[in-house]
């Protein structure tokens, strides 16, 4: 072989592999600059309080009730949802896994600052009460391990997807949530709603879940679902199950076994944690949206072809059902729904982000009336997001090694909120825009956010109030970070004499 051949193909194997390690260390973020540390921070009981990133402040709520709250759904503008769970001991310590890994729960995060103000509370007051929701007749024996979760409004229903493994397989769990009002002894006026409890209703568990899904379903939206009976039984004769039409997400190309993710022993299971890891480094696009018509889910077609996404996370649709918005690492993959050939999706968009993107939640605001789980939902969404994937791995490796359980804070991963919106009105463009970024201090790995959106008469001039609610798929605690105005940040400044220097001097 000639000389000049042989340099021709050393060269372009090392261009190859330089532009494949290139890649690959952009994907990871080794490239993007760190956010700046926390300043200002101020510790009270259970909640922490600091004035970074620049132009909020945010507060970490519940470090002892909220672990590992991955998803946080809207019920109404002022009362969200969260489930959590251990998942660092579910699936990334061998030596705990489904087996020796506690019952996860639901949480509720209610918006109470209205209400404080009407009994005579002082404005700044955190106004944000975390409670959990009992589980009422949720079958014995089966595992709650909940990932993905959607409220379906029209029905009161909330679908959860439970990794129970061993003890109730991947499935769907389907509950019913009631609503009370407490009226308040101080005011009249005040008046607080309450979820009761999440009464479990039935399951959707196809054989593909099982066969194909195992541990890794990760979001769903529903299209249609039929009222929820008394006692979880037909409704004007037909079974509710039956009727369920909606789209899942598959997030792991190769399924976990039955037994957990890290089966010490299992070869198998090995070998699917090893090709799910070079599908995302090689970027196959392997992983896929499930349509589901009660127990019978199939996956769809994207374009033509199966698969169609690195890593297919969250889910949302649009207020019209007309569109899905699909998050794919980096991006959002907008697809277009037939209602005649379900099964066939057509991508009408694909959206870069600055940010990995996990969950997608759509935002809803209160009108000014003020109506309590009324309000118009837009066409916005919150994007839970992971600032540096390379923390995440690092996060994941170090954790692997160790003997316990525990946390450790020196692993943090940053994390925050970008918020993607159709600008334009209904033939208008998708853009995506960052909101926030904090470096993990606050709340690591971040990959669920949602919006407290309501109209506050304490505020000057009558205006909304917009607070940003984080959870992350590991950490303890719910992140919650209000956009600070000039105005109020200087008299701030002036009623504590200055700031340190960088201090509130920059609006997000």
């Amino acid at each position: 072989m000639p000389s000049s051949l042989v340099k021709t193909v050393v060269f372009v194997l090392l261009a190859s592999i330089g532009s494949f390690l290139f890649g690959l260390l952009n994907d990871l973020d080794v490239f993007k600059p760190l956010p700046a540390p926390s300043l200002g921070g101020e510790t009270r009981g259970g909640t922490t309080t600091t004035t970074t990133p620049p132009g909020f402040v945010c507060r970490t709520l519940a470090r002892e009730t909220a672990i590992g709250a991955e998803d946080i759904i809207t019920i109404t503008p002022s009362i969200l949802l969260a489930g959590t769970d251990d998942r660092l001991r579910l699936w990334e310590n061998a030596r705990f896994g489904p087996a020796k890994t506690p019952q996860g729960g639901l949480l509720a995060i209610y918006d109470d600052e209205e209400e404080e103000r009407k009994e005579g509370g002082k404005k700044g007051e955190e106004g944000i009460t975390i409670e959990p929701v009992p589980l009422v007749n949720f079958p014995e024996g089966i595992a709650f391990h909940p990932h993905g979760m959607y409220y379906h409004r029209e029905t009161s229903k909330l679908f959860v997807i439970n990794h129970a493994y061993e003890k109730g397989g991947e499935r769907i769990d389907v509950f019913h949530l009631p609503f009370t009002t407490i009226t308040s002894s101080r005011s009249r006026s005040s008046r607080r709603m309450r979820l009761v409890h999440a009464r479990w209703l039935y399951v959707l568990a196809p054989p593909i879940f099982q066969a194909e899904c195992m541990g890794t379903l990760n979001d769903l939206v529903v299209l249609h679902s039929l009222p929820a009976a008394a006692a979880g039984g037909k409704e004007g004769g037909r079974e509710p199950r039956r009727e369920d039409e909606l789209y899942v997400t598959h997030y792991r190309a190769f399924p976990d076994a039955a037994a957990g993710r890290l089966v010490p022993g299992n070869i198998l299971a090995g070998v699917h944690d090893l090709l799910n890891f070079f599908s995302i480094v090689s970027r196959r696009r392997w992983t896929r949206v499930l349509y589901c018509k009660g127990n019978v889910c199939r996956p769809t077609e994207i374009n033509g072809k199966q698969g169609g996404g690195v890593l297919f996370n969250g889910i949302n649709v649009s207020p019209d059902r007309k569109r899905l918005l699909v998050a794919d690492m980096k991006s959002v993959q907008v697809l277009e729904i037939d209602p005649s050939l379900p099964l066939s999706l057509h991508r009408l968009a694909h959206l870069p982000t600055p940010h990995l993107v996990d969950n997608i939640e759509g935002i809803r605001s209160e009108t000014e009336g003020g109506r309590e789980g009324g309000g118009e939902e837009l066409e916005s969404y919150t994007l839970g997001s992971c600032g540096h994937l390379w923390m995440f791995l690092r996060h994941n490796l170090h954790y692997a090694g160790q003997a316990h359980g525990d946390r450790a804070m020196v692993y943090n991963i940053t994390g925050g909120v970008q918020r993607l919106q159709r600008e334009g009105g209904t033939e208008g463009e998708y853009v995506v825009k960052e909101v926030l970024l904090q470096d993990g201090s606050g709340l690591s790995g971040v990959s669920g956010a949602a919006m407290l959106s309501r109209f506050s008469s304490s505020s000057e001039g009558g205006e909304r109030r917009e607070r940003y609610v984080m959870g992350s798929w590991s950490d303890r605690g719910i992140m919650v970070c209000e956009k600070q105005e000039m105005k109020e940040m200087k008299e701030e400044e002036e009623e504590d004499g200055g700031v340190q220097e960088g201090e509130g001097k920059e609006e997000l």
